[in-house]
């Protein structure tokens, strides 16, 4: 069983975690968003790191990998949790692909 800093008991976090067959983990940035909300984060850029991270997986974007990769999770939500504003505004830049062309 899953325990968390502040769970209650019937918290949907742990039952997401342990629940048999359920693939609500079944990819990483789905995990990071459980995470970053038990963490604090707000819902709405809990979804957003969530999508650059799917965006950032699915089309390679190498050069991003120590900001919205994998391995930068927990970068990520200290990000999120310490500025917000400026979180939310760099991800939806990566998000908007508008770096692709400068």
């Amino acid at each position: 069983m899953l325990e968390g800093r502040s769970l209650e008991s019937g918290s949907r976090l742990p039952q997401a975690f342990n629940a048999p067959g359920h693939n609500l983990l079944r990819y990483g940035w789905d995990a990071w968003e459980l995470y970053a909300l038990h963490e604090g984060v707000s819902p709405e850029l809990a979804s957003l790191g969530r999508s650059v991270m799917r965006e950032w997986h699915s089309h390679s974007w190498g050069r991003f990998s120590g900001e919205v990769g994998f391995n930068a999770a927990e970068i990520m939500i200290k990000q999120a949790k310490d500025n917000p504003e400026k979180a939310e505004e760099r991800w939806a830049f990566l998000l908007s692909e508008e770096w692709m062309v400068e």
